[in-house]
């Protein structure tokens, strides 16, 4: 664009330089989109400082999994499902060393797998927390939370093998959280959230 701009100021004789120049305000105009963009899946108010997405604020999954639509799944609104299962679990000292030791524990003994049933090591890493006035928070926010769910792995857990699809989604699924169970998402939710991550993924490559 500003080469175009270079060569429609040049034939005015006007001098500018494509390559030394930039555009005032760019990342700002960038942030108002985003905003706009997130507004029309979720709730953006939940990602102020003073705001919690309770609990009882989410709606209860889906009877059969199975037979979610895609327009159902968006309406549950897997963004604010994300964000309230890292602020649940951030906000509580013990729950942030349970999935800390769910994958630690993991990868010491090769519980998880791949597609190909390769063993795979999950990174240790903490979730992340939105900020509303940084437009990057959010998709750093589902970019880590999606990091952490692994397809096909295995869970180890006194003498049995019980199958899940996500760290997330077992810790989730734990007796010790299951004042937590309503944050879980369907396959058709993760797969709402995966999307909305492609289309924030655009804005960090127009800056």
């Amino acid at each position: 664009m500003l080469e175009h701009l270079e060569k429609l100021l040049d034939a005015r004789d006007i001098p500018f330089d494509a390559h030394d120049r930039n555009i005032m305000c760019f990342p700002h105009v960038t942030a108002i989109c985003v905003t706009h963009v997130t507004e029309a899946f979720t709730d953006i108010a939940l990602a102020s400082d003073d705001a919690e997405y309770s609990v009882a604020d989410a709606a209860l999954p889906p009877a059969d999994p199975e037979r979610q639509t895609y327009e159902e799944a968006v309406a549950r609104d897997p963004i604010a499902l994300c964000r309230g299962a890292v602020c649940a679990i951030r906000a509580s000292g013990k729950r942030r060393d349970h999935f800390c030791e769910i994958i630690r524990d993991g990868n010491d003994k090769e519980w998880f797998k791949n597609e190909k049933g390769e063993t795979i090591q999950i990174p240790n890493w903490e979730l992340l927390r939105d900020v509303r006035t940084r437009w990057d928070s959010l998709y750093k926010m589902i970019s880590r939370f999606r990091d952490l769910r692994q397809v096909s792995e295995k869970f180890h857990c006194h003498g049995l093998v019980l199958t899940m699809q996500q760290v997330s989604d077992h810790f989730l699924s734990s007796p010790l959280n299951k004042d937590l169970a309503r944050f879980r998402m369907t396959d058709t939710e993760w797969g709402v959230l995966k999307d909305f991550q492609m289309i924030l993924s655009v804005c960090p490559h127009m800056l």
